[in-house]
């Protein structure tokens, strides 16, 4: 008799091996990694981990160098797996490390070593903790990858190894490379591209060690304490060129600024650092780094540049390798550091069709790039978020940055403008805006002074001295300012100029501004500027309040009552009375109520039994009270 499911379970296995040699055959063929010249480790947690649910405990971790993968066996020393929107770095997950407890071991790493050595990791040590290691080796258990004593400890601050450079900030996710050199006796530290220091120390190397990272000194005595999201090692020590090839890389995946130019794997230039270094992120395809990196954002969150619809997380993401368009694909962007609204600096740099304009600037670099992307800008309070209308913004680009004579793309163009929570996004960026294998300078502007995007207001407030109220503002620039009016409310809703302070027309320097209120009003009161445009166009500030303390309490009786209130009250018109009770809820009742000479009669028949605040006002003071309806 045949036997079919022997038949079948040997077809099941002949076809589990097919498919097996078969994507190792198309990573051999696609020559995945040889962008690292003698690459002997490499981790990312996006890719073989051996759990892939936020939080879950990692036992393995695969090398897709091919040699050694990482591995914990003890379940309570295993790292977290990381991708909440909290624990992400530019959208990708991480392994998180106790601090505690948590390891992982490379068994055998790097037996091909000789002597010398590269090593990259991108970290993230949110608690910014100091003299914690990320890395170790342990001696008597399989490679020779060359270690220089008392130098290869890759804390964030070392006694005896490199401190960050100046402007390093361990609390931001960080690229640290290392490259060791034991013939020479050499090893050199970077933090995000800077060369650290050049250490000349004693060299020492076994032929038995194995890597450890997450728990220092392999006696807990350094436990690392925050986030492992990428892990290179080489066998040799690369070349300058090369060096930064692997640091363009993750950069660009990880959303890291470098100092040097970016390139491909292929070694050519995507982004030149010269101008324009601020928050450099982008989006690209690159098949040997096996990168496709959809959406990213600047560390402060104030640029975000993405292809199809922002995802929770870059592999979430829509977008497919053909919609890039090519291999070695990528558009990056850096910035001038510029202020998120308008100023007088941006104002002598628009074409006399723009209103207005960002004073940021952003250098938009496309290489091998057909698609479509989108970018978001996160305004600064200076740029009246309440004040802004989509149908007035436009993209500017420019050749220079000069933007005198920059090219104007509105929702007319292709391009759609939208606007919420603060933030702008552009969506539909194509050729058609800035060309392919091109370099252009773009910005964000308005057309419309119903959208003007600047306020040059930076501090205002209210300060209660005897029997006045001093009210001080300060701009940092103002632009076309006439006046300024103050005005006052009781309630925050009925405003009443009180005091005008001539404006200073075009100004690029700090003003400051003092006002008096004489007749200030008992209890708390409201303020507010409004500015006025030489075009008669005017502005509000935010309110503030102030209190003046004094007699602001009202006696009424009979207390309890279930009909009729009375109390006295100093001479008040009748029609100047705003009177109103809060219940328990928070909810707010006008009140019936007549006058009678200066006694108030309040009717609170028709109000359920319970406890009241009353509050009686005018236009020159407020009182209030407690009482109980029966």
């Amino acid at each position: 008799m045949i036997n079919f499911e022997n038949i079948f379970t040997g077809l099941m296995r002949r076809l589990y091996i097919t498919g097996v040699l078969l994507i190792m055959l198309t990573r051999a063929f696609t020559q995945v990694g040889s962008f690292v010249p003698g690459l002997r480790l490499w981790l990312k947690a996006d890719y073989g981990t051996s759990c892939t649910t936020d939080g879950c405990p990692v036992a393995n971790w695969t090398d897709i160098a091919g040699y050694n993968d990482a591995t914990q066996a003890t379940a309570t020393c295993k790292p977290k797996y990381e991708n909440s929107t909290a624990d992400l770095i530019n959208y990708n997950p991480s392994l998180k490390f106790d601090g505690a407890d948590d390891y992982m071991t490379v068994i055998g790493f790097s037996s091909a070593f000789s002597n010398e050595g590269q090593l990259y990791i991108v970290s993230h040590n949110p608690s910014g903790l100091t003299e914690r290691e990320i890395f170790d080796q342990q001696w008597g258990e399989g490679s020779n990858f060359p270690w220089i004593d008392l130098n290869y400890y890759n804390d964030f601050v070392l006694v005896t190894g490199s401190p960050p450079p100046v402007g390093f900030t361990a609390t931001n996710p960080f690229i640290f490379a290392k490259n060791i050199n034991a013939a020479t006796s050499t090893t050199t530290h970077y933090f995000n591209g800077a060369s650290a220091a050049t250490i000349i120390d004693n060299p020492l190397y076994d032929p038995k060690m194995d890597m450890i990272f997450g728990d220092g000194d392999f006696d807990g005595s350094l436990p690392y304490d925050g986030k492992i999201a990428e892990i290179i090692a080489s066998n040799s020590a690369l070349t300058s060129t090369s060096h930064q090839v692997v640091e363009s890389y993750l950069a660009v995946k990880y959303g890291i600024t470098m100092p040097h130019n970016y390139y491909t794997s292929s070694s050519s230039e995507i982004y030149n650092t010269s101008t324009y270094n601020k928050n450099i992120i982008g989006i690209g395809r690159d098949d040997d780094e096996e990168l496709l990196q959809k959406q990213s954002h600047s560390l402060d969150d104030t640029t975000r540049i993405y292809m199809s619809t922002l995802a929770a997380t870059n592999p979430a993401n829509a977008t497919t390798a053909t919609d890039y368009g090519a291999d070695r694909a990528y558009v990056i962007t850096g910035n001038n550091n510029g202020q998120m609204c308008a100023t007088i600096a941006s104002a002598l740099e628009m074409p006399p069709s723009v209103y207005s304009r960002l004073e940021r600037e952003w250098k938009v670099t496309k290489t091998n790039f057909a698609g479509a992307f989108n970018m978001d800008f996160k305004l600064a309070a200076c740029a009246l978020l309440f004040m802004i209308t989509p149908a007035d913004l436009i993209l500017m680009v420019d050749n220079d940055g000069g933007f005198n004579d920059a090219t104007v793309y509105s929702s007319a163009d292709g391009l759609t403008f939208t606007y919420s929570g603060g933030v702008i996004t552009v969506s539909g960026i194509t050729s058609s805006h800035i060309a392919n294998n091109s370099t252009k300078y773009i910005t964000i502007g308005s057309i419309s002074e119903t959208t003007p995007l600047p306020i040059v207001l930076v501090e205002f407030s209210a300060t209660p001295v005897n029997d006045q109220v001093k009210l001080e503002w300060m701009t940092s620039s103002e632009l076309n300012n006439d006046f300024f009016t103050v005005q006052r409310s009781v309630n925050g809703n009925d405003w009443k100029d009180i005091a005008i302070a001539d404006g200073a027309g075009n100004s690029y320097t700090s003003l400051n501004y003092t006002v008096w209120d004489d007749d200030p009003l008992t209890g708390k009161s409201f303020y507010r500027l409004r500015q006025t445009d030489f075009n008669g166009t005017p502005t509000y500030s935010n309110i503030i309040f102030v209190e003046i303390t004094g007699d602001e309490s009202i006696h009424i009786y009979p207390n309890p009552s279930a009909g009729n209130l009375f109390a006295e009250l100093p001479a008040l018109v009748k029609d100047q009375l705003t009177v109103y009770a809060i219940n328990d809820l928070g909810q707010k009742i006008n009140l019936k109520f007549s006058v009678e000479s200066n006694l108030l009669i309040l009717d609170i028949s028709t109000l359920k039994t319970g406890v009241y605040a009353l509050y009686v006002s005018s236009d020159i003071m407020q009182l209030q009270s407690v009482f109980v309806k029966r």
